[in-house]
């Protein structure tokens, strides 16, 4: 029984509650016990598509196919996707540099990736990867923008060190105003007078996250700036920035 609101009242029963029969199954439904004829069946391209189609499917998987071959040697016919149970023959599988190039050829290689992991040395026949290339125009810029920030602290201790030990004989240049080669270097300070002498001052820090170490940091920078005929004094911010006596050492040291 339902109430004037259309909801059930409390303790009311379903008329229906307990028959059975009511609803028939229709002529079209599976009764209990029956196997649909279909299940399990798998057609043919002959049962589906007729003889004629079925040949010219056939030909075209035929010819799309012909020249696939596994790496090992075996010709294989992959429908797009792996059956459920069916593993890939190269899973877990890592190749050798032996398998891939021979034996002789992977020695060349291992020896060249292990120079050239060592500091970040270049083996002898390594292309660098920018070689020929040209700075875009977007590298360009974040030199420009980073150059906004300079003088770093250690360049403004060292320009006053250079100010007082020899006034009026070297020149900030870390802020962009002097460059040389390609691809352009910038030193921190070069000689007003005319010798070819340029002073790097740097953190051990950060060039030991670029270079690997600091010496290699010296040797590459050093080889750059001699390639045009430049020598280099290089001063550790970190400890040698306090030692006037030494910054000046090895200033005369190189005249």
């Amino acid at each position: 029984m339902r109430n004037e609101k259309g909801q059930f009242m409390k303790e009311s029963k379903p008329w229906n509650k307990g028959t059975k029969g009511i609803c028939k199954p229709s002529s079209t439904s599976f009764k209990k016990g029956i196997v649909p004829w279909i299940k399990g069946k798998k057609f043919t391209y002959e049962e589906m598509y007729g003889i004629e189609r079925a040949e010219e499917m056939k030909n075209k998987i035929s010819e799309s196919l012909k020249g696939i071959k596994h790496p090992k040697g075996k010709y294989f016919i992959n429908s797009g996707s792996f059956k459920k149970g069916n593993l890939p023959w190269n899973k877990n599988k890592r190749y050798s540099y032996e398998e891939l190039y021979g034996i002789e050829e992977a020695k060349k290689i291992k020896n060249k990736l292990s120079i050239c992991s060592k500091g970040n040395q270049r083996a002898k026949g390594c292309i660098p990867w920018n070689k020929g290339k040209r700075m875009r125009e977007e590298t360009l810029k974040k030199w420009l923008k980073a150059i906004e920030f300079r003088p770093t602290s250690y360049e403004r201790r060292l320009k006053e060190i250079l100010d007082r030990l020899q006034p009026n004989e070297w020149r900030y240049t870390g802020d962009g105003s002097f460059w040389m080669g390609y691809p352009p270097l910038n030193p921190d300070f070069v000689n007003c007078n005319g010798k070819k002498i340029a002073i790097e001052v740097f953190a051990c820090f950060h060039k030991e996250r670029n270079f690997g170490s600091v010496e290699n940091y010296i040797t590459q920078r050093k080889e750059s700036f001699s390639k045009y005929g430049w020598k280099t004094i290089f001063i550790n911010g970190d400890n040698e920035l306090d030692n006037e006596e030494l910054i000046l050492h090895k200033i005369i040291g190189e005249k």
